[in-house]
């Protein structure tokens, strides 16, 4: 299959299925099940592991011990969050801990009876206790499993993946997955956004990403209760989900943004630029190294330090991709000593997903999950110092921009023509892995070299961010109470 067109197939199942109430959910499900329908597609050279039988047993029983003990956690922090459910104008709703960092600045520039914070997430509810910001608590975990029900639609849209090129047995392990969320996850949180919408009577509920199951299920409810909807960007526009924004109003960066989400098909009313409030408090004057970074990783400014900063395989990158960009940086580590490489992994990203090329290459790295503990977990803190950064479509790129450092996108299958940054030159942009060791010892020892690129990339991320003035919390704030 080409590029996206696994979401192809999502949007004409979507479009082409009879029962309303399913339909409903693949449009709720769009980004778990799109996911899920490139990992069907997706080759390894590894083919499929056997895995005996008492494991299995003994796996099963982990995760039900695991599921046991988090449902228990979340029916507690749900009891202790009672008394917050009280009537208030507005309700934030954070899908992801990235979303905080947009919502609590602009929440703070608000008058505090007029909103309360909601989640699912116990993360996220902890965060917010150490801001003293109010938020309910809403378990959506299911305990059991167990198998799942068919749905009315099932055989229909069996017979439509068949349709549109998928074998037999990988459409219905694609239903079988769906299935799970049809009969049990998703008619809870359904039932969790009317009582809570009933409960609290909001004007505007403001979602992290109504790109997301709980963003999107909530904003449809809204819908129904007619009550207006809200989202604010929270990273670069990625194809091919974006197009699929469905809030009533979009908080976005700037006018590149704006141009960018018209040419999606998102219409112009709906659309804001009205910067990014998670950058009113960020010095981007201060470019000396973090000195816990350079404490624990042995970081000196004599030797360049490159941050790696890739967000691992999925919605935009395929798996091929991503392994391929990998090795081609792991490989010249062997062979460039004078330069210190560090991976720091997005949220999404595994250790598990490098573990096969660095048992084969043995790379001069280090690599640094997300939320390892004693470092940083803000990423202008790593870059902070950096002499280059390589990524591929991550918005890490932007704000290394901010901070005038060299941005190094790396593209070798095609899959990030479209990226806004990428179509711009702001970047040195790498689509042939030969060319790599020459432009990254070019980027560091000869940065003069990339003048031009320095100067799109200058122009670029001052347009994309509108004002980078501190006030876009102020700007946020003001108009979400224009809504009410």
């Amino acid at each position: 299959m080409k590029q996206f067109d696994e979401y192809r197939v999502l949007k004409i199942l979507i479009n082409r299925c009879k029962n309303s109430d399913v339909q409903f959910m693949l449009n709720c499900y769009l980004s778990p099940l799109y996911l899920f329908l490139l990992e069907l597609n997706q080759t390894t050279k590894e083919g499929h592991r056997k895995v005996n039988s008492i494991y299995k047993i003994i796996r099963k029983f982990k995760i039900l011990l695991y599921h046991f003990k988090n449902f228990l956690k979340d029916w507690i922090t749900e009891f202790s969050t009672q008394k917050y459910r009280v009537k208030k104008n507005i309700i934030f709703w954070p899908v992801e801990p990235s979303h905080l960092n947009q919502m609590i600045p602009v929440a703070k520039k608000m008058k505090k009876n007029d909103y309360i914070f909601a989640t699912n997430k116990r993360v996220i509810y902890k965060k917010l206790l150490l801001e003293s910001i109010p938020c309910i608590f809403l378990s959506t975990r299911c305990l059991f499993f167990g198998k799942s029900k068919t749905n009315p639609s099932s055989k229909e849209l069996v017979s439509l993946l068949c349709t549109e090129g998928f074998f037999l047995k990988k459409a219905e392990q694609f239903i079988k997955y769906f299935n799970l969320f049809y009969e049990l996850k998703s008619k809870k949180i359904f039932k969790i956004f009317e009582e809570i919408f009933k409960k609290i009577s909001p004007k505007l509920i403001i979602v992290g990403n109504d790109i997301t199951v709980e963003g999107r299920m909530a904003v449809f409810v809204a819908k129904q209760y007619g009550i207006k909807s809200a989202c604010i960007q929270h990273g670069a526009i990625v194809p091919p989900l974006e197009q699929d924004r469905i809030a009533d109003h979009f908080i976005i960066y700037g006018k590149t943004a704006q141009e960018t989400f018209i040419k999606l098909g998102i219409p112009n009313e709906k659309l804001a630029p009205l910067g990014a409030p998670y950058l009113d408090k960020v010095d981007f004057k201060n470019k000396e190294m973090n000195p816990d970074i350079k404490e624990k990783l042995g970081l000196t400014k004599e030797r360049p330090y490159i941050l790696v900063a890739l967000s691992g395989y999925g919605h935009s990158t395929s798996l091929d991709h991503f392994n391929e960009i990998v090795e081609s940086v792991f490989r010249l580590t062997k062979k460039m000593h004078e330069f210190d490489f560090i991976f720091k992994l997005h949220r999404k990203d595994k250790i598990q997903n490098y573990s096969d090329l660095l048992t084969k290459l043995k790379p001069n790295v280090k690599i640094i999950e997300n939320g390892s503990n004693g470092y940083p977990q803000d990423v202008f803190e790593w870059l902070r110092g950096c002499r280059l950064l390589i990524t591929g479509a991550s918005t890490v790129a932007i704000e290394a921009m901010l901070f005038e450092c060299p941005v190094m996108t790396i593209d070798y299958f095609s899959e990030y023509k479209e990226i806004d940054f990428i179509k711009s030159g702001a970047t040195i942009h790498i689509t042939d892995k030969n060319e790599l060791e020459h432009q990254i010892k070019r980027a560091i020892c000869d940065p003069a070299s990339f003048g031009e690129v320095k100067e799109r990339a200058s122009l670029f991320s001052k347009f994309y961010f509108n004002e980078v003035n501190g006030f876009a919390s102020d700007r946020v704030a003001k108009y979400f109470e224009s809504l009410i």
